[in-house]
This record gives C-alpha cells, structure tokens and sequence, in this order.
C-alpha cells in the first residue's frame, strides 16, 4: 500500500487513468460548494453523520427526502440513522442495483450511488459536508482507500474517483 496520497502526485495520475464516472455524479460535484467521495456501503456511523447533518437544515427531527432509483421517484422522510440505514439497504443495495440519488429537499445536499459500487458521493453546501465529514482530505482519502481496496480493486482507478468526486 502507498503512503497517504500527497496532491502533486495526484495531478499526474488523474491525467493517465481513464475512468468513467457517470454524468450525474459529476454535476452534482460541479454545483456544489463541496463534495466528498465515500465508500459505496455506508456504515450506521456514516449515516449517523448524514443525518444529524441534514437536521441542522430543519426544525424537527425528520429530514425529508426525494429518491430516485430508475425514473422512479419516492418521497420519505428519515427520523433516525437506522431509517436512513434500512432504507440504503432495502432500495439502494437492492436488485437491479443502478444509479441512485437521495436528496434533501429543504437544502438540496444530495447523496449519489454508481451502479458500478464503486461509490457513494455526498454533495452541497460546505456546512452539511463538514457537519458530516468534518476530516481533512487526506484522513477522508485514506478511509476511501480502505475501506474500498480489495484484490479485484485498481487503486489507481479508485483514486481516480476520489479526486473528480472530492471537492472541499
């Protein structure tokens, strides 16, 4: 394994390795004030995060959301990190397993899922992505790394991905 990435040797391999991140993802980025690349499963502690983070846009406890998952749209609203958990599992990781994305309608912050599970970006405004993930790039890079690496993963590729999908 390398050592924690340093940016200039970033520049570099961006340029080299192709990679195809899906349209959606990379205009999600391009409009946010920030965004951050994560594992494609989310663990109780992520989705913890998220939700405290989405609450700070509202005066209840419930943080409403729209998802869509193949042109088909759903609203819901989350109370607790274990609705949001239950909810990734029963309709993200779920067959067919393809694009999906939760938006938080008050403050539009979104979370994306590829349908190639290589991962999960969450966007918007600076507040709700350091309220989530208040680390710095290189402690979010290396839990990236980590917690996506195994033996059919290219780490070249996947730190491809969490240079175009991390903006902070």
């Amino acid at each position: 394994m390398k050592i924690p990435w340093r940016k200039h040797a970033f520049k570099k391999k961006q340029e080299e390795k192709q990679i195809c991140i899906p349209e959606t993802a990379l205009n999600l980025v391009k409009q946010a004030e920030c965004a951050i690349c994560l594992p494609h499963e989310l663990t109780i502690l992520e989705c913890d995060c998220i939700v405290k983070a989405m609450r700070s846009y509202t005066q209840n406890s419930n943080a409403d959301f729209l998802f869509i998952k193949e042109d088909i749209r759903t609203k819901l609203s989350i109370h607790s990190a274990f609705d949001l958990n239950n909810f990734i599992f029963d309709h993200v990781y779920a067959a067919p397993v393809s694009e999906c994305l939760l938006t938080h309608e008050p403050s539009g912050n979104s979370l994306y899922w590829d349908g190639d599970d290589k991962f999960c970006s969450i966007s918007g405004t600076r507040q709700f992505c350091r309220t989530a993930y208040p680390h710095d790039h290189e402690i979010l890079w290396y839990y990236y790394l980590h917690a996506t690496l195994n033996e059919f993963e290219d780490e070249e590729e996947l730190e491809a991905y969490f240079i175009q999908l991390t903006k902070l």
